[in-house]
């Protein structure tokens, strides 16, 4: 009998994964301006900043959404401001994927396209 139940006088319960619940699948439908070709997170050290959904369009820019801006209840158009282009005013010819590594200061990652 372990301690906390020899403590709380109380018995073990079974439990089983096979038992739990199933999960709840929500689902959201946004539009973005141009189409899409990749997506990807971002990924920091500690994991403490805010993630941003980073996507590829077909003009080959690399943009940052921010999270909060698509957990909005009625967002369904997404808009950014300049400022989230990563890639600013370059050109990412054939982006097929973007890749996201932790840097040493936590609001810093690396990313590839």
């Amino acid at each position: 009998e372990g301690m906390i139940n020899s403590v709380m006088g109380s018995k073990p319960l079974a439990r089983s994964s096979f038992l739990t619940a199933p999960p709840i699948i929500q689902r959201n439908v946004f539009s973005y301006p141009t189409a899409i070709n990749c997506l990807s997170t971002s990924v920091t050290s500690k994991g403490i900043t805010t993630k941003l959904i980073m996507a590829g369009d077909a003009q080959g820019k690399v943009v940052g959404i921010m999270l909060p801006a698509l957990e909005k209840s009625k967002v369904n158009a997404i808009t950014y401001p300049t400022q989230s282009i990563i890639t600013y005013n370059k050109t990412v010819h054939k982006l097929h994927r973007i890749r996201a590594s932790p840097a040493a200061l936590e609001s810093t990652s690396h990313v590839l396209a």
